[in-house]
């Protein structure tokens, strides 16, 4: 996968994240970085070593690993290690004065309707978590790729001349035939 990037004209850096120097080369002249890096307690240190590389470099935005459910405000009192690691390194970046841009996707949902979630589908046996009636989102990964770049472009004032339909992270609607490029 990474060679086809490498095809396509994407320059691919080996790098360590353990340092900020270690990070430099990668970061130099790259205005948008997503960031993929998992969600454990284990990474807390890489996280910060990027935070402090993403400011050093100058990156105007800034996507963490975010994706997934929203665990601000439907888990409040969530204290699982993963969503702790999350959101102190959302704050650290917006304290950085990163322009930091979080995306709440859902489940993603090539990986959720399978037996892990409950759902057995040899004999169709879905029995429902809770009620029945409480919502669930889920996201198709090409969808969350589309829409991540989309996003990227619209933090960056940068605009495609097709048609885009997207939903924005503040729940917002915005759909519109955007053509014009800055």
């Amino acid at each position: 996968m990474v060679r086809s990037f490498e095809a396509a004209g994407a320059q691919i850096f080996i790098t360590d994240y353990s340092t900020v120097e270690s990070l430099k080369q990668a970061l130099a002249r790259v205005d948008v970085v997503v960031s993929l890096i998992g969600p454990g307690p284990e990474t807390k240190e890489s996280k910060s070593v990027v935070v402090e590389a993403l400011k050093v470099a100058g990156t105007k935005v800034y996507f963490p690993s975010e994706f997934g459910t929203n665990h601000y405000t439907r888990m409040k009192n969530y204290d699982a290690d993963r969503y702790v690691v999350k959101k102190a390194h959302f704050r650290e970046s917006v304290q950085a004065g990163i322009k930091t841009v979080r995306i709440f996707s859902g489940l993603f949902l090539e990986y959720s309707l399978d037996f892990w979630f409950g759902l057995d589908n040899e004999p169709e046996d879905w029995p429902f978590v809770g009620t029945g009636n409480d919502p669930v989102a889920l996201t198709a990964l090409d969808d969350l790729g589309s829409f991540t770049l989309a996003a990227a472009m619209l933090a960056l004032k940068v605009y495609l001349y097709h048609d885009l339909r997207l939903v924005l992270v503040d729940e917002q609607y915005f759909n519109s035939n955007l053509k014009y490029k800055s």
